[in-house]
């Protein structure tokens, strides 16, 4: 049967559908702008119905032809028939649907941009008419383990599975490979997302264990000459530190000099229970310059500066 070129206001769609037109699916936003791009490179399937027609298969690209505002649209009629035989032809339109296999889509691609050095994501995205977030997901396939990509362009893996297999690390791919002919697409997305969760996490313990191993070591900064003054005047430390705990001369002077560098034991709780809290030792220093030990030690111009 050869296709005509029949003004799509004639047209009408499936009186029984298959499925609907899910029109805020990703992929049918692609189709759409595919359409607007290259107009509907496919003929859709018609049957006489009065003085119009009826679409039997190709109903999303009838409608996206009409969302993109095409006047006519290819079509390949069918002689009239009965709902059970229309029925039938739409299950067996959907069933022989030619599935492009990803190691196609991916050596497509790679010759696209092979002729055009300077295209980026975004424009081999414009010129399949698919989302840069797809074309990024196909290319993607690159990482996958050598004999695997073999096994993806003779399109013995799903395209989905593909691009999450190339997810993971190159010495799990193999662990995983057997899954994909034993398992649903659905289980086996969910399984690699639980590997990639178990990988960063154990990625993250192993940060913290090695921050947390490493010896806690004080950091000596003078305080700010307004802590200092503060203290001359109201010697709330040194009356502390000095009477109670009974204080030789020597001990007193010695002590004075470890609260002046923030070396005494409070300040030194202090940037211990910093270290552990955050994990990183080069903050400490910020850390005893931004906190202080009290609101005296707020910044000033008077600041001493750091040893």
């Amino acid at each position: 049967m050869k296709a005509r070129l029949i003004d799509i206001n004639r047209i009408h769609g499936p009186q029984t559908l298959l499925r609907p037109v899910l029109k805020s699916d990703i992929s049918y936003l692609e189709l759409k702008a595919s359409v607007e791009k290259y107009g509907v490179i496919c003929s859709i399937l018609v049957v006489a119905d009065g003085d119009g027609y009826e679409v039997i298969a190709g109903n999303r690209r009838f409608n996206a032809a009409k969302d993109a505002g095409l006047k006519r649209i290819p079509c390949i009629i069918y002689p009239p028939c009965s709902a059970e035989k229309k029925r039938a032809l739409q299950i067996t339109e959907n069933a022989n649907q030619f599935q492009t296999r990803a190691g196609d889509y991916y050596r497509q691609l790679l010759t696209i941009h092979k002729k055009n050095q300077d295209y980026t994501v975004f424009d081999l995205a414009e010129a399949v008419g698919k989302s840069p977030a797809w074309v990024q997901k196909i290319l993607h396939l690159k990482q996958l383990d050598p004999d695997i990509q073999e096994a993806v362009f003779r399109g013995e893996i799903k395209t989905e599975m593909a691009v999450w297999l190339a997810k993971l690390p190159r010495d799990r791919q193999m662990e995983f490979l057997p899954q994909t002919q034993l398992i649903t697409c659905r289980e086996f997305v969910a399984r690699v997302q639980q590997a990639l969760r178990n990988k960063q996490q154990e990625k993250e313990r192993q940060y913290f264990d090695k921050r947390f191993a490493e010896r806690f070591q004080p950091v000596r900064y003078l305080r700010t000459i307004d802590a200092i003054e503060s203290e001359l005047r109201t010697q709330k430390v040194g009356l502390k530190e000095v009477v109670i705990q009974s204080l030789t001369p020597s001990q007193a002077w010695e002590a004075a000099l470890q609260w002046a560098l923030h070396g005494d034991k409070e300040s030194i709780e202090a940037q211990e229970a910093a270290f552990y809290k955050s994990g990183n030792t080069g903050n400490l220093l910020n850390y005893g310059q931004r906190s202080g030990n009290s609101a005296s030690e707020s910044s000033s111009s008077g600041h001493v500066g750091d040893l």
